[in-house]
């Protein structure tokens, strides 16, 4: 949680009755969490909903589920590239709509780029995973990132509208569109902005096409300190890419993945659990 701590549910597999008769037998109370039984809550009525009968688990599918995660993290460190995280390119080879690997890693990385603490919806994905098996060159939208098919592979990237403005005083952080987390260490307020120019669009991203490159270069944050005259403080701020769907809740089953992702995109790996 938060890159910070570990939550271990060892008593996630016994039902409450059992626990709370063992409790009983060691002459102990507890406490309930009244929040267990209020309806406003969408667990609570999908609890009471269930058939009075134990409900059959598939106990197999935390095993499914990590190792979807893994084959993904392997697919995208194989297979994807990304520039100054903010822009991604799945090479035409790569997309391969019908391997579940491809599917995952691109609604991850699409939740990335966008500063989306969810992956994209089902029905949404859906749409994207149409367009692509067509063959056809062109672009789409979803979660705020726009997707354009081009000769030479898919390029992933935010869309330009709604790019914030943010102050950040000094000593703070705060994060900027969701994406880059702002630290100012230095004595003067800074401003966030998108980059805006171009100019310097081709010698930053060589490797892509200029028209690409371009857009690219727009959403990129911009550092000003209108309140330092002269002096410099780009040395003191320093902005860190987000990953938004690993770095408030990183599921265990994630870990792998989040730690491919965390590596395209220049940041450490995450901590690895204490058990």
């Amino acid at each position: 949680y938060d890159g910070c701590h570990w939550v271990v549910r060892p008593f996630l597999t016994c039902e409450r009755q059992a626990i709370r008769e063992f409790v009983s037998s060691r002459s102990h109370g507890w406490f309930d969490d009244p929040s267990n039984e209020n309806t406003r809550y969408e667990r609570v009525r999908v609890r009471q909903s269930l058939p009075d009968a134990p409900v059959q688990i598939d106990k197999e599918a935390a095993a499914k589920r990590q190792a979807l995660s893994e084959k993904t993290a392997i697919f995208l460190s194989e297979h994807l590239e990304v520039f100054h995280a903010v822009l991604a390119r799945f090479p035409d080879s790569a997309i391969r709509c019908d391997l579940p690997e491809f599917r995952h890693g691109l609604a991850t990385i699409i939740a990335t780029l966008g500063g989306r603490a969810y992956l994209p919806a089902a029905n949404s994905m859906a749409r994207v995973l149409r367009f692509l098996k067509t063959g056809e060159y062109g672009r789409t939208t979803i979660g705020r990132v726009l997707l354009d098919r081009r000769r030479d592979g898919l390029y992933l990237f935010r869309e330009h509208r709604n790019l914030p403005e943010l102050c950040v005083e000094a000593g703070d952080e705060a994060f900027w569109d969701d994406r880059f987390l702002v630290k100012n260490g230095s004595a003067f307020p800074v401003h966030v902005m998108a980059a805006g120019g171009v100019d310097a669009a081709a010698a930053l991203f060589p490797s892509v096409p200029v028209g690409v490159a371009k857009q690219a270069m727009a959403i990129l944050p911009q550092i000003s300190a209108p309140a330092a005259g002269s002096i410099s403080v780009e040395s003191a701020v320093t902005i860190m890419p987000r990953l938004a769907p690993f770095d408030l809740f990183l599921p265990r089953f994630d870990l792998e993945l989040a730690d491919a992702v965390a590596n395209l995109f220049g940041r450490p790996a995450y901590p690895q659990p204490p058990v």
